[in-house]
């Protein structure tokens, strides 16, 4: 999943850099760009405070009851995550930077790893 958002965020940037090249949407770019990245920040900060959300039922034993709770919780949990990081992504991909790019489809990863852990 993490490798999927990372991905659809390069070929966005390169899309959104070949639009660049025309002056015009150049221009509309630089007057889109502040409240694009503010809005992607927002979305990032939507997915990591659901997944330690998620990663809280997981400590506290909630998601156990029934058989197989677990399970689709982390499903859930993905899919979930995965949109938003996805739509996170969309609108980080506007900046000309790469580092944009990197904290929401770790966010996944770092999930993915500690949530069995704790389960």
């Amino acid at each position: 999943m993490a490798a999927l958002v990372y991905m659809h965020g390069l070929r966005r940037q390169k899309q959104n850099s070949r639009l660049c090249e025309n002056p015009a949407w150049a221009a509309r770019f630089d007057e889109l760009r502040p409240n694009a990245l503010r809005r992607g920040r927002r979305l990032m900060a939507v997915e990591a405070a659901y997944l330690i959300f998620v990663l809280t039922l997981a400590g506290t034993g909630l998601n156990h009851e029934p058989a197989g709770a677990s399970f689709v919780t982390l499903i859930l949990a993905l899919a979930i995550a995965g949109a938003v990081a996805l739509l996170a992504i969309t609108f980080m991909a506007v900046g000309p930077c790469r580092r944009h790019l990197v904290l929401p489809p770790l966010l996944i990863v770092v999930f993915g790893a500690v949530y069995p852990i704790l389960n």
